[in-house]
């Protein structure tokens, strides 16, 4: 789906989802909810969700959301995930969200209570929040461009482990974007734009008149 380059052209909740049928069965589609992407500067992007950031987790289902990196363009900084519970949402139910970060092909929503990232074809990362965890960051450096998809689902701990909620909507915070380096490199470092055999990266680099107190004869660099 070719998505507009700015807020011009908005789209109806229906109109935003597009679905993914893996399986021959047609009638089993995952909705994929989209992103817009904003350019501030090499590898700065924000993706905007769709009639976000705060976005519902229904009960029975999971929440999936697609981010396209671009080649070249997006490669060479770091992707950031953040995800933050609304506690007052959740009503007191000790609920936990299940985020699964899957490169191109979103890890099947199906399996009611599964809390795993890993599947026969497919791999990804793991995020988890709860009402006592309620903030969880992700950072990837150097991602693998293509369409990344983001499945969120809810599942309450019980006696005999997580199993579906009852009728309850969990409210989640979700921020996603591009940065050149992680936490801008920290106190002893800063961050630059590298390029080796064509290829535009972003790395830190030691400061080295911030380390004349340490006595050894090689440079170290201290990210926060």
């Amino acid at each position: 789906m070719n998505m507009p380059q700015s807020f011009g052209s908005l789209l109806t909740a229906e109109e935003s989802i597009t679905y993914l049928a893996p399986m021959a069965d047609t009638n089993k589609c995952w909705p994929i909810r989209p992103t817009l992407r904003n350019e501030l500067d090499t590898f700065s992007v924000h993706f905007y969700i769709f009639f976000g950031p705060n976005i519902s987790i229904p009960p029975d289902g999971a929440a999936i959301f697609a981010i396209n990196l671009m080649p070249v363009l997006d490669s060479g900084g770091v992707l950031n995930m953040e995800l933050k519970l609304n506690v007052s949402s959740v009503r007191g139910e000790n609920i936990t969200i299940f985020g699964c970060l899957n490169h191109g092909m979103p890890l099947s929503p199906h399996d009611n209570t599964s809390v795993s990232c890993e599947s026969e074809s497919v791999s990804g990362f793991h995020l988890s929040i709860n009402t006592t965890t309620n903030i969880t960051k992700l950072r990837i450096p150097y991602p693998q461009t293509g369409t990344w998809y983001l499945s969120l689902r809810s599942l309450c701990a019980t006696e005999h482990g997580f199993e579906m909620c009852n009728n309850v909507t969990a409210e989640v915070y979700l921020r996603s974007y591009l940065t050149p380096c992680i936490n801008d490199c920290g106190t002893y470092g800063q961050c630059k734009l590298l390029r080796t055999n064509n290829y535009l990266y972003a790395a830190c680099e030691c400061k080295a008149e911030q380390l004349n107190a340490l006595s050894s004869n090689f440079l170290v660099c201290v990210i926060n």
